[in-house]
């Protein structure tokens, strides 16, 4: 087995990573099962149920044990947020996140974009997108402000069911937060650009609906490392043990990029001080 430190003086990290290290030890600790036991190239160690709070008013949710590229996380925002479903956007910013999933054509059926801003096109076509903002705008404390990225309908045609699939928008003293609901989460390799994602998603809403960033909250049904990750995970958070200094990163948005017109490259996380890169394997 592996050994991992209690975390004894965490007065260096943000909230945010000691409660993602804590995940990480709470799954390794107290699995429920051994996930795809028959599949030796993609085994896991799976717990059921847990959560993730991020509180953004403390400061951007980015790693700093290990280092982290917001282009990625930027681009998809983007892919996302403008319906995309072909990878040709990753490939001309050299991002090769979704290369396993895409057909030779680079196209990935109705996915999360599709989902977002054309639901069960052509049958429908539902702006989800639009209908929140519109609703945060006219009547902010609503609580039938639902996107749903989980169509059974369209489930056979897309390479990969979204993994968050449900989430709910909350008002609370002026702040805006986010439930997201996952059916499956790689808490190691994939969880943290989720975060990250969601966490520029919530800004750039608010710019938009005139709100401040409130919290973030991940519910993971199925909550995995892949056994092959277990290594650059123990060197992870031996690193955050290791941090010796506070960075309190920030999302510096420009005046003229919103939440329509943004272009990945514009965007910057500053103050960011990561110890080091890790080559993590992504795995289908």
């Amino acid at each position: 087995g592996l050994y991992f430190p209690a975390l004894q003086n965490t007065s260096y990290m943000n909230k945010y990573e000691k409660d993602y290290v804590g995940l990480l030890k709470d799954i390794l600790h107290n699995p429920d099962t051994k996930d795809r036991e028959n599949r030796t190239e993609s085994k896991t160690i799976m717990a059921f149920g847990k959560s993730l709070e991020v509180d953004l008013r403390e400061s951007f949710p980015i790693l700093q044990g290990r280092k982290m590229f917001p282009k990625t996380f930027f681009t998809e925002l983007k892919w996302f947020l403008e319906g995309e479903t072909n990878i040709q956007r990753f490939k001309d910013a050299g991002v090769s996140i979704w290369n396993l999933w895409a057909d030779d054509n680079g196209d990935l059926g109705p996915v999360y974009g599709h989902q977002l801003r054309k639901f069960n096109y052509p049958t429908n076509n539902v702006d989800q997108l639009a209908y929140i903002i519109d609703k945060l705008k006219s009547d902010p404390h609503d609580r039938r402000m639902v996107v749903s990225l989980w169509n059974p309908v369209q489930l056979d045609e897309m390479k990969l069911p979204p993994c968050y699939h449900t989430f709910t928008f909350c008002v609370t003293n002026g702040e805006l937060n986010i439930d997201i609901a996952m059916r499956s989460s790689d808490v190691f390799v994939g969880l943290p650009y989720d975060v990250a994602l969601f966490a520029t998603m919530n800004t750039l809403i608010c710019k938009e609906v005139g709100l401040k960033p409130g919290r973030l909250k991940f519910n993971l049904a199925d909550a995995h490392i892949y056994w092959d990750n277990r290594g650059d995970m123990h060197e992870y958070i031996w690193e955050v043990l290791g941090l010796n200094k506070e960075s309190w990163p920030k999302l510096n948005i420009p005046e003229d990029q919103t939440l329509y017109n943004f272009e990945p490259e514009n965007l910057e996380i500053t103050e960011y001080l990561p110890v080091k890169y890790l080559k993590v394997k992504v795995v289908k």
